[in-house]
């Protein structure tokens, strides 16, 4: 912007000091015009870096979408100035997906909230409908009891079978203890000696007592599932570094294929998100076969990439599948123990 506004500049480097004529630091590439940008124009210089200037992100994110594996094998080849850095397009596609996930999940709430709302306002209206109900029971049973008690007058052998409709219901309180007996006290000692959790979230390790906050384990959880996400990406990279091993390609070219994988499947996953709660028949069966886009997706870019025949390709999947589920389900369930562990208060 600055060399359509001002003619070229003569002197120093503001950043740099390298002495210069032009528009652009020779030394460092900065502007030689430093001026504050209004409104207007940072916006324009913001959208045209990342989005317009030599269109690298609309190419990139072609690329990913609709040549599986190309992008991987552009920057294995040296076509990298064209394209997006992997890091930076696999963090800008994470954020974007679970900013969409974190709305659509408000948006739930926010109806789920709402529904309850009208159901307990159901519920208020119909309560004089119900207390009519609940008189006309009590008038009923009034009339059956003093029946029974005229028969029980007239013929007394029939008392003990009017006994018999009394039922009496005792409800005991847990939190009173109860009388131990003679074999319940190493049993007792066995459970205090270990790790009990009990229904309520009360932690109980030998003499020491805690409670575990459900609602603050779920948000722990919630808000590092993007880093879990993350540390699994050098696991997936070494299992494809085991399942390629004849190709001896170095680690960092499994990491890269691993990045614009995880990146394409941000994205791919997006959609299924933004689906109404009760969509048309059409798009309900659409979203059951969507997911199915990303293991064809995984078996193009690997054959695009790695080469090889199909049933080799699909043999590889099928191992890598089992092996990236074990390992994402030992950092789901350490995740969740350090979730629970952290809110025990």
């Amino acid at each position: 912007m600055s060399a359509a506004k001002h003619p070229p500049f003569s002197g120093e480097c503001r950043n740099c000091a390298t002495s210069f004529v032009g528009h652009y630091c020779p030394e460092c590439g900065q502007e030689a015009h430093i001026e504050v940008p209004s409104g207007w124009e940072f916006l324009h210089e913001f959208f045209g870096h990342y989005v317009a200037l030599e269109g690298r992100l609309i190419r990139t994110l072609k690329t990913l979408l609709f040549a599986p594996g190309q992008l991987t094998l552009d920057y294995l080849e040296g076509r990298r100035q064209c394209h997006v850095r992997p890091l930076r397009l696999y963090l800008s596609c994470s954020v974007l997906f679970f900013l969409v996930l974190a709305l659509t999940e408000h948006f739930n709430e926010s109806g789920i909230h709402e529904g309850a709302a009208q159901e307990k306002a159901a519920v208020s209206s119909a309560a004089p409908a119900q207390k009519k109900l609940d008189s006309a029971d009590a008038e009923i049973d009034r009339k059956v009891r003093a029946a029974l008690a005229q028969a029980g007058k007239t013929s007394p052998a029939s008392a003990p079978a009017t006994q018999s409709l009394s039922i009496q219901i005792n409800d005991e309180d847990d939190s009173e203890p109860s009388k131990p007996s003679a074999g319940a006290s190493s049993a007792q000692g066995n459970t205090e000696a270990g790790i009990n959790i009990k229904g309520d979230g009360l932690v109980t390790i030998g003499n020491w007592h805690g409670r575990i906050d459900s609602k603050q384990t779920l948000e722990t959880f919630k808000h590092h599932i993007p880093h879990a996400i993350f540390a699994l990406l050098p696991a997936f990279a070494a299992i494809l570094a085991l399942l390629y091993r004849s190709r001896r390609q170095r680690y960092g070219a499994h990491f890269l294929f691993a990045l614009h994988l995880h990146a394409f499947a941000f994205l791919w996953l997006i959609p299924p998100l933004l689906i109404p709660e009760q969509p048309p028949q059409w798009l309900e069966t659409l979203n059951d076969y969507w997911v199915w886009g990303l293991p064809i997706y995984l078996a193009l870019a690997l054959r695009r990439v790695y080469g090889g025949r199909w049933r080799p390709v699909i043999l590889r999947i099928l191992a890598l599948f089992s092996l990236y589920g074990v390992a994402a389900l030992v950092a789901v369930v350490a995740l969740a123990i350090a979730a629970a562990m952290g809110s025990v208060r």
